[in-house]
């Protein structure tokens, strides 16, 4: 009886392992469901990591941050890039329906792009003649929403970041001139004209005080001359000393 009563036990455990496996099993996601989840993760990654392209989507979660930017952010967002690269590894291709299959491939060609901008030091030159923060910052009032006091908060809050966002690019150029990576001088022979058209001795004058000249109707009255008072005060306290930083940098 007791030899009887081992086997059934033995039998038993096998039985609800075996059970349990196939459970596990089941539950384990399709290719095409890890795949999805990986864009999901990888989309909210990027709206994170870049605030301003968020707003500029609608999505609105971040629109009192501008994007972190130093050497350290730039090896911690590789490294995030493999952590991706590593899961889409371990998807099976083969598994995805065709269309998944196409956004496989593209997904897989942005993060080798990339990998390759990253080893070419491409983040050390982050501005041209043309393009670059100290360029588009001042469209700023252009590309937020600015209807309601909180967007004029998350306004507000953008411009009192701008004096470190300059200070992380400048963290960024810095090395490259250490490394001998930077962009041709003679496409940089006119960097001061929108430095200095930044530098105002009076903050009304700066082209990021516009929105504070006329409110929209979903700002209360009573809430005009305290945002008038801080926005003044972030573009004396940031904006200008960052573009004369900046400038004098270059």
């Amino acid at each position: 009886m007791k030899f009887c009563r081992r086997v059934c036990y033995v039998l038993f455990i096998a039985l609800v392992s075996f059970r349990g496996d196939q459970t596990v099993r089941a539950a384990e996601p399709s290719a095409g469901e890890q795949f999805a989840k990986l864009l999901s993760d990888s989309w909210e990654y990027r709206l994170r990591e870049s605030p301003l392209f968020a707003t500029s989507t609608g999505d609105h979660r971040y629109d009192d941050k501008l994007p972190q930017v130093s050497l350290a952010d730039e090896v911690r967002q590789n490294a995030d890039r493999q952590k991706f690269r590593a899961r889409l590894e371990a998807i099976d291709r083969t598994a995805l329906e065709a269309t998944d299959q196409t956004n496989y491939d593209i997904f897989e060609r942005n993060l080798r792009d990339g990998d390759r901008e990253y080893e070419f030091q491409a983040y050390l030159m982050p501005i041209s003649d043309r393009w670059g923060f100290h360029i588009e910052f001042p469209e700023l009032p252009r590309d937020v929403p600015l209807s309601t006091t909180r967007d004029y908060e998350n306004y507000i809050s953008r411009l009192n970041g701008f004096s470190s966002y300059a200070a992380g690019h400048m963290e960024l150029m810095r090395e490259g001139v250490r490394r001998g990576v930077t962009v041709p001088s003679v496409i940089m022979q006119r960097y001061n004209e929108p430095l200095e058209a930044q530098i105002v001795s009076d903050p009304e004058k700066s082209l990021l005080y516009k929105p504070f000249q006329k409110f929209p109707e979903g700002v209360p009255e009573s809430e005009h001359d305290r945002l008038r008072v801080a926005g003044r005060k972030a573009i004396a306290e940031s904006v200008v000393p960052g573009y004369q930083q900046f400038l004098g940098f270059m």
